[in-house]
Order: C-alpha cells, then structure tokens, then sequence
C-alpha cells in the first residue's frame, strides 16, 4: 500500500459531523514526482482513517466513511464522521480547527497503480492514469499536491465544540498547528533557494 498525499479545500459542517475535502488535483508535478491525470481515481465509498493513515493499525479505529467524487480538476471526498464515538468527534474538532486555520491537508491510499514514466521539466516523472478505488483518505500533517487551498468552513454558531476539547487535546492541537506551520515555512525558503528534499 503506498498513499498520495494532497493539500486540501475544506468545507465543515459542524451539525451533521460533514467535512468535504479535496484531496488530489490533476495533471499538476506534485512533491513525490507524480502527475494523477483526470479520470485516474474512481469515483465510490471509503473509509476515513485516522491521522496519517493510522487505521491501518487495526487499534486506531476509524473516524467514519466518506464519498469520492471527482471533476476534470480534482477528487474531492465528503468526509462523514461518527459524531456518536469520542475519539471521532475530538479528530472532527481538531481537523476543522486547522481547516479554519489554512492548514489542514489530506492523503489517501493508492492501489491498484497503471502508469507511464514521462520526462517532465527534464525529470522523470510517474503519470498515473488510473488505479482502484481508494480503501482510505486520511487527514495528514504533510502533503504531496500542490496548488490547493482552504474553501470555507460552516459551523453550528449554538455550540462552542472547541471548548469541548481537553487541556492534553488543546496542547495537541497547538503542537500539530506549528508543526505544520514550520513545515510551510521550510518549503517557502527551500522553493526560494531553489532546492528540494
């Protein structure tokens, strides 16, 4: 199992425990060297890991399911959330605060793989042109794609879920927050240098 990770386009609805994500665009060099072309992931039903794929630890239950759909653009999941089961509503909370704050990305699964090598920009380049439907999209720190951004985010203006969270769960959260705040900033001044990992 290999995962493509992607920057995301966020939009969270708090009530229904709803996050639509985008978490791959089309025919654009990522940060692995890949080209997804249009038409590459089928559209289907998948389940949403935990943080970094860690629902393949069969002891980190899932947060929930998700539907893909894709466009001529990207492939976005409507991320469903299991609000009635705690350790899901504490990920719901933490994925849409980093959403609010331009930060949140996502990854998935990829199985299944056909693709062609294409030199790009004088590099070597895997296109992929298509694969099986994806078993997982997970909420990462780091992403693969790029270009993307956050859309909106709709919450329930009757509850602060935030306050919900435990002082261990708000320390977790700043941690995640700057760790990928310095990450951004370690690519800015890699780009800027010109120079890659």
């Amino acid at each position: 199992m290999s995962t493509k990770r992607a920057a995301t386009d966020v939009d969270v609805d708090t009530r229904k425990g709803l996050i639509r994500a985008i978490f791959s665009t089309f025919d654009v060099v990522d940060h692995d060297g890949d080209i997804v072309r249009p038409g590459a992931i089928p559209d289907g039903r998948t389940v949403i890991s935990t943080f970094n794929h860690g629902s393949w630890d069969a002891a980190r239950t899932p947060l929930g399911w998700g539907l893909i759909t894709t466009s001529s653009k990207h492939a976005e999941v409507e991320a469903h959330f299991e609000m009635k089961a705690q350790h899901a509503r504490d990920a719901f909370e933490v994925i849409r605060t980093l959403g609010e704050q331009g930060l949140q990305e996502w990854s998935y699964s990829l199985h299944g793989i056909k693709s062609t090598k294409q030199m790009i920009d004088g590099r070597s380049t895997r296109v992929i042109t298509s694969m099986y439907l994806p078993r997982e999209v997970s909420p990462v720190l780091a992403a693969a794609s790029i270009g993307t951004r956050n859309l909106s985010a709709k919450a329930d203006p009757t509850t602060n879920h935030r306050d919900q969270l435990s002082d261990a769960d708000q320390l977790e959260l700043q941690y995640i927050a700057r760790t990928v705040e310095l990450r951004n900033e370690v690519a800015a001044l890699e780009q800027l240098i010109g120079c890659r990992r």
